[in-house]
């Protein structure tokens, strides 16, 4: 059929071309793939003489502005459109894993319309190449991966090719496509460090501490960590028994959760084995931390022994009020600050600079009997020296700590 467009070789030259360029061609050796099987008959220029009449030319008014129907329909024909670059406009995200079940090749897919059009959907490939031609662009073939199925797009983009049965499209830059609505999922693959699998943690006498590698959101929501704990044959997390937002209500990505709190959940239990995860939400999705094997995600959990002593056993209730050193100290950027609450009262643990000018509040509560520990993260603080300084009723204490960076 006529040429719409077509493929350059890759050499010195055509290499040393830039978006925007006007060339004229004034010869050239036409090559096909049609030596592979897999690609329709794709015509290039071999080594083209050419020369640029102008750089930096405005080539959007050039982009043709289609619909899946008119390049994947019945009536269509993809090698008209094929090496051209189309704009598709009013899109939606059909699937993140064309491949799937069987198979993950980084591959996304798109229709223009809505479900109800029934506009046929057109992949999107990470990169093409074919012997000596190739498309460049700034993807790998991870980009898929957390793609939200049903994101409304106001436009997608690309170069247009055929592949392996395929009509696809590559886009070049992020800047391709455009969306009117988060595109991604926060990314769940990342890895858990504590408690190790199969931990176990005294309540008698030990905090529950846990920590985990941090993740991103690609379309740069601020992301929420939970830590959520289940019991032992609840592998889906579907009736977890505790939940927790991380340090730093939520956006830290280490927790420390109090034993007297986890006594109270567990012990009417009667078991002392269950199972512990983590939940990331970007504010509209929330995932569990996953690994991934071809276009499958596989939620992660781990194994933890929670011992309760019985009443017997434990006397944790403190005599009086008390503040201890923070640890560990100096620290960077996380410590501990833990306090004794010997009845019900209402506590306030504050930071203070060395001028005495007040940064944050670290508690501010009602608080039940126990011995209570508090994360500090300063992170966003300077180095140097702080106060803290812990009110309750009339008792008050006060010790200084040591941020270094």
């Amino acid at each position: 059929e006529p040429w719409s467009g077509i493929f350059l070789a890759n050499d010195s030259q055509t290499g040393a071309l830039r978006r925007g360029d006007r060339v004229r061609i004034t010869a050239s050796e036409i090559g096909n793939t049609n030596t592979n099987p897999s690609f329709r008959d794709l015509p290039y220029l071999i080594e083209p003489d050419f020369e640029i009449l102008a750089q930096n030319v405005d080539y959007a008014e050039y982009i043709p502005v289609v619909t899946t129907l008119d390049v994947a329909g019945p009536e269509s024909s993809t090698a008209s459109y094929e090496a051209m670059v189309l704009r598709f406009e009013d899109a939606y995200i059909v699937t993140n894993q064309a491949d799937a079940p069987g198979s993950d090749f980084g591959e996304w897919s798109f229709a223009t319309g809505t479900p109800d059009d029934e506009h046929p959907a057109i992949r999107v490939r990470w990169n093409m190449a074919q012997n000596s031609l190739r498309t460049l662009n700034n993807f790998t073939a991870a980009y898929n991966d957390h793609m939200r199925p049903g994101s409304q797009l106001n436009f997608v983009q690309g170069v247009m090719g055929f592949n392996f049965g395929n009509n696809k499209l590559t886009m070049r830059t992020e800047e391709d496509v455009e969306a009117t609505e988060n595109m991604f999922h926060p990314n769940r693959i990342f890895p858990l460090f504590l408690p190790a699998n199969n931990a176990t943690v005294d309540l008698g006498s030990d905090d529950l501490m846990g920590q985990w590698a941090a993740t991103t959101d690609a379309d740069g929501d601020e992301l929420t960590y939970f830590f959520v704990l289940t019991t032992e044959d609840d592998e889906a997390f579907e009736n977890y028994v505790f939940k927790t937002r991380s340090a730093n209500d939520g956006r830290g990505n280490t927790v420390t959760i109090p034993r007297s709190q986890l006594r109270a959940v567990t012990r009417p239990l009667e078991t002392e084995s269950f199972r512990w995860t983590v939940w990331v939400s970007d504010g509209i999705d929330t995932v569990q931390v996953s690994t991934k094997t071809g276009p499958n995600f596989i939620p992660v959990s781990r194994n933890i022994r929670l011992v309760t002593p019985t009443s017997a056993e434990m006397d944790d209730v403190p005599r009086t009020f008390a503040l201890e050193q923070n640890y560990p100290n100096p620290f960077n950027p996380v410590t501990q600050i833990r306090y004794d609450v010997p009845e019900q009262a209402h506590v306030r643990i504050t930071l203070y600079d060395i001028l005495g000018r007040q940064v944050m509040t670290l508690v501010n509560e009602e608080m039940s009997p126990g011995r209570h520990t508090v994360q500090f993260d300063g992170t966003s603080l300077a180095s140097g020296s702080y106060i803290y300084r812990m009110e309750a009723g009339s008792f008050v204490s006060t010790r200084k700590m040591m941020l270094i960076k």
